[in-house]
């Protein structure tokens, strides 16, 4: 094993050392581990997972390239907290034992979603090292204009169902933003896109990214359940049936929000605010939209300010909705 590979073992065996030792502490109610374990165990797991990632290729999946990885920890919260404004009308989960001082959990707050892309482009690139479906093929589908037309109508049926009569169409959010932005990146990139893999007869990313969301999602509430600061579910007729907090169902939501995660971060790098980085080698990112370097700069500067400002205002309407 050469050095690099060496360096990447020992911290990935430092990470989780360091993740028992927390988990201890948890268990043992001591503070700030208690309360916030579900941040200290997070931020100890993706190190993990990218120094395990060097020791087995030789290269870091995620912190070797610092641009992005800072753009998918920046906009992971907000692509979140989308879902949790959703929910101020789903009511489906709600957040318990939070400390009251908003200084201490808002910051919290987003730091513990700040790390929802990051998990599942890590658990999406270890199954692709190991070759998972990576030569899944099946027959090429022709996308129509009216195709591209259909789709995103149908997402904006998913939304305005799931806002209408929640206690029956809940699950069909999750999807629905997959949906509404997949057509706009297929026009774009097509290679980039999950609609040009389906067009191109290509199955492998789409599978990998399922996967990736059922283990993540499985992490997730595993993490969950030794936090002190918690959510829990409120999913109508499924309280019974769980696995930790999650109702079993409630699982099978966890696949179809890793297409979303992947799908909003392609627009966002399409509109020119993110690296386009979320794909394999062998397909090249597209130009994103044409833009001066003024015209960048002030791009990135407002689309940060306005993300900023969306959480807060989600972070405010969690404290009156769905913080117990």
């Amino acid at each position: 094993m050469d050095v690099t590979r060496s360096r990447g073992a020992l911290v990935f065996a430092a990470c989780l050392v360091a993740l028992v030792a927390v988990t201890m502490l948890s268990a043992r109610l001591v503070e700030p581990f208690h309360t916030w374990y579900y941040q200290w165990a997070w931020y100890l797991v993706l190190p993990a997972l990218d120094a395990g990632m060097v020791a087995r290729t030789g290269r870091p999946a995620l912190f070797g390239d610092r641009r992005f990885a800072v753009a998918l920890f920046a906009w992971s919260a907000p692509v979140w907290f989308v879902f949790e404004l959703a929910n101020f009308r789903l009511a489906n989960w709600y957040y318990v034992f939070v400390p009251q001082e908003r200084w201490l959990h808002w910051p919290a707050t987003v730091l513990a979603f700040a790390t929802v892309l990051p998990a599942i482009f890590l658990a999406e690139k270890w199954l692709e090292s190991f070759g998972v479906a990576r030569r899944l093929r099946g027959r090429p589908f022709t996308l129509r204009p009216s195709h591209l037309r259909l789709i995103p109508a149908l997402g904006v049926v998913f939304v305005a169902l799931a806002v209408w009569r929640p206690l029956t169409f809940f699950p069909l959010i999750w999807g629905a933003f997959t949906l509404l932005l997949e057509p706009w990146n297929y026009r774009r990139d097509p290679a980039g896109s999950l609609l040009g893999d389906v067009a191109a007869g290509r199955y492998g990313r789409i599978v990998r990214l399922l996967l990736a969301g059922a283990a993540i999602g499985l992490f997730w509430e595993s993490l969950n359940s030794f936090a002190g600061a918690r959510w829990i579910y409120t999913v109508p007729g499924l309280e019974d049936l769980k696995l930790f907090e999650m109702p079993l169902l409630g699982f099978l939501g966890f696949p179809v929000f890793a297409l979303d995660c992947y799908v909003m971060y392609t627009a966002l790098a399409g509109l020119g605010l993110a690296p386009d980085r979320w794909r394999t080698e062998a397909q090249p990112a597209a130009t994103t939209l044409h833009r001066s370097g003024s015209m960048r700069r002030a791009g990135a500067r407002w689309s940060a300010m306005a993300a900023a400002a969306f959480c807060i205002l989600v972070l405010a309407g969690m404290d009156y909705w769905t913080v117990d």
